[in-house]
């Protein structure tokens, strides 16, 4: 179990590794930039620490997603620590390989969010106030009071979030973000509300699922609900799934649940089919090394399942599918997608072509937050067209369309570059289908004068 934890680790650490040379979305930039400004006492404490961040390395992608890394690297501390108190070292290992083979684990790498903070304390005051229920010092109260302190005031609650609220939706979250051990996180949840010797086990060993089904609750409950909330569920159903496996496969000398491995398997090969449409529909004309990935995972799937006589086959087996979906994801999905955020382009040439030494304006252009951060300048709006094109030595990011008005106007402008737009925060079915994109998608245009 520890050798195959520490290759899962490394696989999981190289393919987040690799997604950080995607562009970061646009909804989350702006999110960040509304809830800017280090002594705004309502400012999330990821976004301090984004501030430090990208003021010790840049305004880049580094920069801004390394304190998410962070949050996640003591998420894995002391959720280890934390199954080591409660159960068994090859429970703790199988914890943090579930945990850190989740598809929210991936996610929410690949951007700076005000959960991964909450997961990351929340997780840290149940393991401090556990010891304390363990070994009665008062240092483990001491830093699980800090803990739970520092979680409560880890997440901003933004009033908009409540129109988008719903009872279920946390429950159908759960489904992406416990891909693809989600199946025995609902088996686990079933055998600990079913066993009848539940009244028998230590108390301790119970925390796990007590911390799970309560915090579920409430956030189904909670209003201000955003969709990443899921994530704070991560580590303690990550452990609730590791204690399920591990009765059912590894602590009992009995034959295993053979429909259990066979339904397992299924699942995951329907999934290797929705990842096949992903990579073959979308994007046709740019998905040869998304196939090949998508190739190698299929190849590596099906040996580990028919041909191969390893032991431990569906913890490597679960591993392999993760790593490699989200390869595919971060080297095709993820940077195909994100060629039509037009703010993130034109910024990053911007800076790239001395942009910081001029002025940046916006003229009648959805407002992009994604533009000045990889310019790493402030954009000016609310300029006239006659104001602006009085300028000289700026840069204009505007519509397309508006091109041969400006050159009407300043015939000596040059085009520095254009990129097609589409503003998206969640997936749009007939932006991913390539017949009907043209018709959802805008050109965006860098010139300077």
């Amino acid at each position: 179990m520890k050798k195959i934890t520490t290759w899962g680790l490394v696989a999981s650490l190289v393919v987040i590794f690799l997604g950080w040379s995607i562009d970061i979305p646009e909804h989350d930039i702006a999110e960040y930039m509304q809830s800017k400004g280090l002594f705004k006492p309502s400012v999330p404490i990821i976004y301090r620490l984004v501030d430090f961040s990208t003021l010790l390395f840049g305004k880049n992608n580094f920069g801004y997603r390394l304190p998410s890394f962070f949050f996640t690297l003591v998420t894995l501390h002391t959720l280890y620590r934390f199954a080591l108190l409660s159960f068994n070292r090859d429970v703790a290992l199988l914890t943090i390989l579930i945990f850190a083979t989740l598809q929210a684990t991936f996610l929410i790498n690949l951007t700076a969010l005000p959960e991964t903070s909450l997961m990351a304390f929340y997780s840290a005051a149940i393991w401090q106030l556990t010891k304390y229920y363990k070994e009665r010092r008062v240092v483990n109260l001491t830093e699980g009071i800090a803990a739970a302190l520092l979680a409560a005031v880890s997440r901003n609650t933004l009033p908009e979030m409540a129109a988008d609220y719903n009872p279920f939706h946390m429950i159908t979250d759960l489904g992406w973000g416990f891909f693809p051990w989600g199946l025995f996180l609902l088996l686990g949840v079933i055998d600990k509300v079913r066993d009848p010797r539940s009244g028998t086990v230590p108390f301790i060993a119970q925390i796990s699922f007590y911390a799970f089904l309560f915090t579920l609750l409430l956030l189904s409950l909670n209003p201000y609900y955003s969709h990443f909330d899921v994530v704070i569920l991560c580590p303690m159903g990550a452990l609730v799934a590791g204690e399920y496996i591990y009765k059912k496969f590894y602590s009992v000398k009995d034959a295993k649940p053979e429909w259990l491995y066979k339904v397992s398997i299924a699942l995951w090969f329907i999934l290797i089919g929705l990842l096949f449409a992903i990579v073959w529909f979308p994007f046709p004309e740019a998905n040869y090394y998304g196939m090949i990935h998508f190739m190698a995972l299929l190849s590596a799937f099906t040996w580990l399942i028919f041909f191969s006589s390893i032991g431990n086959k569906l913890i490597i087996a679960g591993t392999v599918l993760s790593v490699g979906t989200n390869l595919v994801l971060n080297t095709y999905f993820f940077p195909n997608l994100l060629n039509y955020q037009a703010g993130s382009k034109l910024g990053r040439i911007a800076a790239d072509n001395g942009g910081i030494d001029y002025k940046l304006h916006s003229f009648k252009a959805e407002p992009s937050s994604s533009l000045a951060f990889y310019a790493g300048v402030p954009v000016i709006y609310d300029m006239s067209f006659k104001q602006l094109v009085s300028q000289k030595n700026c840069w204009i990011y505007t519509s397309h369309e508006m091109l041969d008005e400006f050159k009407a106007a300043r015939p000596d402008l040059q085009v520095i570059a254009s990129n097609p737009n589409f503003q998206f925060e969640k997936l749009n079915l007939h932006f991913l289908d390539p017949a009907s994109r043209p018709k959802m998608t805008s050109s965006k245009i860098l010139i300077k004068l």
